[in-house]
């Protein structure tokens, strides 16, 4: 019954899945918050699964010398205290055969279940590692190493203290923060009240979106911190979505963030309520600016590298039914997708240039000559040119340039042009990782034209400026390119 309560898995769930779940349930079980949605730093789960595995190291030696006096008669006042151990061990062995039973057959792998033998497993681990201590400080005092025998038995009485403060601080810098009503405001150069001297928060979205769910939700923009977020996998976007009610609502709507890779295939999605559920829409004050934080933890596996597109949206729960959307003229737009993040992790950190560089750009004043190109010879494909290209950064790049492409015959006169943002709209160049080559391919629809002596410009530009100009191009010598254009020249037969 409670297997159907909770949700049984199509099938039982084998070794294997079950070790993949480990980090699941290894975090419920020290400390995930709220409906398991809560988790604290990353590097605290790290230094926690430390710990657990010097216990069971020590628990191991512990064993191995128990059995080493197994011929040793036990004494009148070891007898309840072997027998009291082992009890515990079979109780815990028990239960855990019961909750691997039960996790095999739902989805359930939450380390909390385990919290009926919590006492046993914390005495065992605090016996593991004074065991353990115990060897080692006999061996370094052994040896003559007596400041570090006496730091290693410092550093045990340390632990409780750290865990004991953990425990203290886990709540103030986990729980509160989540629970903590989201920050209200206006939008910068908008009346706020703060370029007034007001008191208000002025919030200043770095990508707009201005979008309308139905008539009484505006969509301002949203902001990633940081401004160009560069993940691996799994790894955590952080973004803040800024909402403005644009008169009462009347019923409390539910909320969806979607990402979509290059491909359109979903890699995150979730549902709640505005203010990671601390703010319905019944609350929300015509006019307030709601600055809405998330944290969402990427976890499924992504075809790298690409870009991430966010959709988000306003549903009425009982309906199921997504709030239409408009522009801020009040056409309807359908779906929108934006930009968001980047996942591509580098072959080779260590990688600066490339084989066969043909062509180096500046992309900023901070990291001067940081983009390198190296272009293949173009291949004819009956009516199509095309024209294999490599990118590589040595530092993050801080805007979306485009490549232009442009080709011209032997009288000089334009017959092909393939401008684009890189590998065909799908990894813009604000999040290519540094050390990652990125390959894409430039195609020209060429029709017919006679064998004979061709030339290729290329080179990148920054289409969000209306003078369109061209980043500083230079030779692999490192001699500028005139009017910042790299040059190729072939033969077409």
């Amino acid at each position: 019954m409670m297997v159907l309560i909770a949700g049984a898995r199509e099938h039982t769930a084998t070794a294997i899945e079950l070790i993949g779940e480990w980090d699941g349930f290894f975090k419920a079980y020290w400390g995930l918050f709220g409906a398991v949605n809560i988790p604290m730093n990353d590097r605290i789960y790290v230094a926690l699964e430390i710990f657990v595995a010097l216990g069971i190291v020590g628990l191991a030696a512990q064993l191995y010398l128990f059995i080493q006096q197994r011929n040793r008669s036990l004494s009148f006042g070891e007898v309840p205290v072997s027998l009291a151990i082992s009890m515990c061990a079979t109780l815990f062995a028990l239960s855990f055969i019961a909750f691997l039973r039960w996790t095999s057959q739902t989805f359930a792998s939450q380390g909390r279940l385990l919290f009926p033998v919590i006492t046993i497993v914390s005495v065992f681990l605090a016996s593991g590692h004074t065991t353990l201590t115990s060897l080692l400080t006999r061996r370094l005092l052994a040896r003559g190493a007596i400041p570090s025998g006496i730091f290693l038995t410092l550093a045990t009485y340390a632990i409780p203290i750290c865990l004991a403060m953990l425990t203290a601080l886990a709540p103030i810098l986990n729980i509160v923060p989540a629970y903590a009503l989201p920050n209200r405001g206006a939008v910068a150069g908008e009346g706020c009240p703060m370029e007034q001297g007001g008191g208000a928060a002025c919030f200043a979205p770095a990508t707009r979106t201005e979008i309308r769910f139905g008539d009484s939700i505006r969509w301002i923009g949203f902001s990633t911190q940081p401004r160009y977020p560069r993940l691996s996998q799994p790894d955590v976007l952080d973004i803040t979505l800024y909402w403005q009610a644009l008169k009462p609502i009347r019923q409390n709507l539910s909320l969806f963030i979607k990402l979509y890779d290059s491909a359109n295939n979903e890699v995150f999605a979730m549902d709640g309520t505005p203010g990671g559920g601390m703010l319905q829409t019944t609350e929300w004050q015509p006019g307030w600016v709601i600055a809405d934080h998330y944290q969402l933890r990427v976890q499924q596996p992504i075809q790298t590298p690409t870009a991430l597109r966010m959709d988000a949206g306003f549903y009425e729960f009982s309906t199921r039914q997504n709030l239409a959307t408009f522009d801020s003229r009040g056409n309807p737009t359908g779906r929108q997708r934006f930009e968001v993040a980047g996942v591509g992790v580098p072959a080779n950190p260590g990688i600066t240039s490339l084989a066969r560089t043909s062509g180096i750009f500046t992309a900023n004043a901070n990291h001067p000559r940081a983009i390198s190109v190296a272009l293949e010879s173009p291949t004819r494909h009956g009516n199509n040119l095309t024209v294999p290209l490599t990118w590589l950064t040595v530092a993050p790049i801080d805007g979306d340039f485009t490549v232009f492409a442009q080709l011209f015959d032997d009288q000089n006169l334009k017959i092909g042009q393939a401008d684009g943002r890189p590998v065909d709209n799908t990894f813009g160049t604000q999040w290519w990782p540094p050390g990652l080559p990125v390959s894409e391919v430039r195609e020209f629809s060429i029709g017919s034209p006679p064998p004979g002596h061709y030339t290729l410009h290329y080179g990148l530009y920054d289409a969000a400026q209306p003078s369109l100009p061209r980043l500083a191009a230079f030779t692999p010598t490192g001699t500028p390119a005139p009017d910042n254009i790299l040059v190729y020249e072939f033969d077409l037969r």
